[in-house]
């Protein structure tokens, strides 16, 4: 019995609209279990007062992001509890003072970092339920003249929903409180705009994340695409083949031109970043042109006017 009315009042939580909430409002005051018990009837009586509190159907208009219940606030008590005291009880003050400011900043400062640096994927859930990427298409996205994302409907053909970057809601049921659906999701994937619920993740954007986490601020490359670091190394090399070239037979110089050539464009497409380092890799050929001899200066000169026009 008990059973049966905690199923029937649970569908009266989660209707999503007034037909299912009168239906399961019906269902549950048509138990034979409900008529019998004067004091069940009584609660809900009172209950009903006040189902704006409880009803998911009073609550549309809320930006719950999802969430009607108080788990991020025991989420945060269980990580305190277990991952930052271990289960232990502490009876000295001075201890557990100690634990909460430098146990609790540690692990902040993990977390932040191993999301900065990419070793904490974030991933796109809706309960749990991975949300499909690649089920909204990009030729099914538009937007409109006041900025927002227009979405067509993937199981009702016409119908549409307008998805509000700023906030970052969904006309849709499931984003209506602010919750990740999947047409959040694919103007996330297929454009350039830019959302709160998915942090931007640029070279910029990490340099912030390591001030927060670490107080000092990074290394101006350290945080640069691997790709990137890779047209540094590509400048030097350049240079060395430059100084071998003029060294080498005339035959050997045709095929080694090629190769120059090849990384000449390399560098034209580098970034502006990366004309730091081929600006000191500049000045290291200079100190050479100066100390070589006068044969070798002509062809060394000639290279560092290629690296001057580059950069």
């Amino acid at each position: 019995e008990r059973q049966a009315i905690f199923q029937a009042f649970k569908k009266l939580v989660y209707s999503k609209n007034e037909n299912d909430f009168q239906s399961a409002k019906e269902g549950l005051e048509a138990l034979e279990s409900f008529q019998s018990n004067d004091l069940l009837k009584t609660h809900y009586d009172h209950l009903m007062n006040r189902k704006s509190e409880w009803s998911i159907l009073c609550r549309t208009d809320l930006i719950t992001r999802g969430n009607d219940t108080n788990n991020y606030a025991e989420a945060t008590m269980r990580i305190f509890k277990e991952v930052i005291l271990g289960r232990c009880r502490l009876y000295n003050p001075a201890e557990l003072v100690s634990y909460i400011f430098k146990g609790f900043e540690d692990y902040h400062v993990l977390r932040i970092s191993d999301f900065m640096c990419n070793f904490r994927k974030m991933k796109v859930k809706l309960g749990n339920d991975h949300l499909p990427e690649n089920e909204v298409k990009s030729a099914d996205i538009s937007k409109s003249e006041n900025g927002d994302f227009i979405v067509k409907s993937q199981s009702e053909p016409g119908l549409t929903y307008v998805i509000d970057t700023r906030h970052c809601t969904c006309t849709c049921p499931a984003g209506q409180s602010g919750s990740i659906c999947k047409h959040l999701v694919g103007v996330h994937v297929h454009t350039d705009a830019t959302m709160f619920t998915f942090p931007p993740m640029s070279v910029d954007d990490r340099n912030i994340y390591h001030v927060i986490a670490f107080g000092n601020p990074s290394s101006t490359n350290w945080y640069v695409a691997v790709s990137n670091k890779q047209k540094v190394q590509t400048i030097s090399s350049k240079a060395i083949i430059d100084a071998t070239v003029a060294a080498a037979s005339p035959q050997t110089q045709i095929s080694m031109t090629s190769s120059k050539a090849i990384i000449d464009a390399t560098v034209a497409a580098a970034s502006p970043q990366t004309q730091i380092s081929m600006t000191s890799s500049k000045a290291i050929i200079d100190a050479t042109v100066a100390a070589a001899s006068p044969q070798t200066q002509i062809s060394m000169t000639s290279s560092k006017a290629i690296i001057d026009a580059t950069v």
